[in-house]
């Protein structure tokens, strides 16, 4: 595995540098992260590139991904179960978002005052929360629970359910 990463990095040296940056925080330091999970001893790893946009000088293009694997408790069974958790990001790190034309709609942007002083740790996080499941649970064939948690839909009843029928 990789060095730790640094929880804030200067973006425009960076990107001056096209550099790479590859490493990893540990679930114990991401405190919204670490209330979710059972174990906090996990690492996330991460890896980014930064450049300058092709068109502007001045925004600051990250593209990178998250990968870890955590575990949580099922919700039918309450054993413990494991998740691969990955993601990919692409960012276009800007001062000012109107400033900048031809915004390819795969990149999101986001508008930072201080490109010295960028919150890596706190990307990390978001981009972990977002990739957790909503629910753990393991698969049917697999979880330990019995009785009427074990039921599921298919798919196709899932999307004919409608809560609001009834209003």
């Amino acid at each position: 595995m990789h060095d730790k990463l640094p929880k804030n990095v200067d973006v425009v040296n960076l990107a001056r540098a096209n550099a790479m940056v590859k490493g990893y925080f540990d679930v114990s330091e991401l405190d919204r992260v670490s209330s979710q999970v059972i174990a906090n001893d996990a690492k996330i790893s991460a890896e980014f590139e930064f450049s300058f946009c092709e068109d502007n000088n001045r925004a600051v293009l990250l593209k990178g991904k998250v990968d870890s694997k955590l575990l949580f408790t099922c919700n039918r069974c309450n054993d413990t179960v494991s998740y691969k958790i990955r993601s990919k990001i692409e960012l276009l790190l800007c001062k000012d978002a109107s400033v900048i034309e031809n915004i390819p709609s795969s990149l999101e942007v986001i508008e930072i005052e201080d490109r010295q002083n960028f919150n890596l740790q706190e990307l990390v996080e978001e981009e972990t929360l977002l990739s957790m499941p909503l629910i753990a649970k393991h698969p049917v064939d697999v979880c330990s629970a019995e009785g009427e948690y074990m039921t599921s839909l298919s798919e196709e009843e899932e999307l004919e359910l409608n809560p609001f029928e009834s209003l």
